[in-house]
């Protein structure tokens, strides 16, 4: 089983948005969203956006943590 995490979020429509460094491309309403696999462990996700006129920064750091487990398989045996 594999899972994805999903980044959403929205600002002014003429700001600059960045996930990890890289630029996210904002809808015309200033929304956006990205998807990332998500592996076992911490995954830590730097946000930031930044006005047109570059007076206003915003940052956020969601952390999110995966553990999956794998018990050992269950065999059920039919009788006759």
């Amino acid at each position: 089983v594999d899972a994805e995490l999903i980044i959403y979020g929205g600002t002014e429509p003429d700001a600059k948005v960045t996930l990890h460094g890289q630029r996210v491309k904002l809808r015309p309403d200033g929304t956006f969203t990205a998807r990332f696999a998500l592996p076992d462990g911490t995954q830590t996700i730097s946000v930031t956006a930044e006005s047109s006129d570059g007076v206003e920064i915003r940052a956020i750091t969601p952390v999110v943590k995966r553990t999956t487990e794998r018990p050992e398989p269950v065999i059920i045996k039919e009788e006759k």
